[in-house]
């Protein structure tokens, strides 16, 4: 009997270390996620910032350029860059959306790894406890 009762502790004490490592990859894996959607955003900000600063340094220079030879910036060149601001503008927007619905995306995949690390250690926890109530022991 006191052999029966070790071995279903020693069994008890592995199916709660394998709960809590499931439980634990749960967190792990939602964590990563979620660090890959903040960074997604990021990239994005990052690339709108690149690309605005790209257009500024162009219009500076094309600005400069003009004065320099003493022309206002009137009509078709002004036409251009302000052109290309837009244009700019709308495919940064664009950008930003996708990585929001990216981010979106990543965040809800990982509530659902959270959520089901939590299933798999309780249908653990319950298959030890059916097995238990049934045999006394582990098979």
């Amino acid at each position: 009997m006191a052999i029966q009762a070790a071995l279903l502790i020693a069994q008890g004490a592995s199916k709660a270390g394998e709960i809590f490592s499931t439980l634990e990859a749960g967190k792990i894996e939602q964590r990563k996620l979620k660090f890959d959607a903040d960074q997604v955003l990021l990239n994005a900000q990052r690339r709108t910032n690149d690309r605005l600063e790209r257009l500024l340094d162009v219009m500076a220079i094309n600005n400069a350029s003009l004065g320099k030879r003493g022309i206002a910036q009137e009509g078709s060149p002004q036409n251009i860059l302000e052109s290309d601001f837009r244009k700019m503008s709308r495919v940064a927007q664009s950008d930003l959306l996708d990585a929001r619905t990216a981010n979106i995306s990543l965040r809800s995949q990982a509530s659902a790894v959270r959520r089901m690390s939590r299933i798999k250690a309780a249908g653990s926890l319950l298959g030890f406890a059916g097995d238990v109530g049934k045999t006394g022991g582990l098979k």
